[in-house]
C-alpha cells in the first residue's frame, strides 16, 4: 500500500468497521451486509431517527401485533399475534419490503407493494387469478 507506514496499517487494523448497534451485528453473526439492510431498511425509528428495534424478532413482533389488531377480541388477538409470529420467526416468511417498513410505523404509511399493469394476481378465491389494474394515475407504471 503506497504511502502507508506499518504504524498506520495497524491504526486502520484495529479501527471499528461499523456503526452498526453490537446487537444486531451479533444477531446476523458478524454479516455487516445483512445487518445493514434490516437496520437500514426495516429496523423501526423515531421521528429523530432513534433506532428502536435492534434484531429482527423485535421487528417481527411488531408485524404480528399489527396483523393480528384486525380480530375482534384481545383473546383472538393474542392467538393470531402468536402465530403470525411463529410464520416470521428465523424467516419462515418474510414480507414485501412495505409491510416490514410499513406494519406498525406509527408514521402511518401505505403497506401496499405495487406492480406493473398486467401482472397475473390471485384472488380471493386463490383457485381464479386475474390481470391487475393499477390505480388510476399509475397505468403502466411500477410504483
Amino acid at each position: 500500500m503506497e504511502g502507508v507506514t506499518l504504524v498506520d496499517a495497524d491504526a486502520v487494523a484495529t479501527k471499528p468497521t461499523t456503526d452498526l448497534p453490537k446487537d444486531t451485528l451479533d444477531y446476523f453473526r458478524g454479516d455487516e451486509l445483512r445487518a445493514h439492510v434490516f437496520h437500514d431498511k426495516y429496523a423501526l425509528r423515531t421521528p429523530d431517527g432513534e433506532v428502536l428495534e435492534r434484531t429482527p424478532e423485535q421487528m417481527w413482533r411488531r408485524i404480528a401485533h399489527e396483523l393480528a389488531s384486525v380480530e375482534r377480541t384481545p383473546e383472538l388477538r393474542a392467538e393470531w399475534e402468536e402465530k403470525f409470529y411463529w410464520l416470521l420467526d428465523d424467516f419462515r416468511l418474510i414480507p414485501g419490503g412495505r409491510i416490514m417498513h410499513g406494519a406498525g410505523n406509527p408514521k402511518r404509511v401505505t403497506l401496499l407493494n405495487c406492480f406493473p399493469a398486467g401482472t397475473p394476481v390471485l384472488t380471493a378465491t386463490v383457485h381464479e387469478s386475474r390481470r391487475a389494474t393499477p390505480p388510476s394515475g399509475r397505468r403502466g407504471h411500477r410504483c
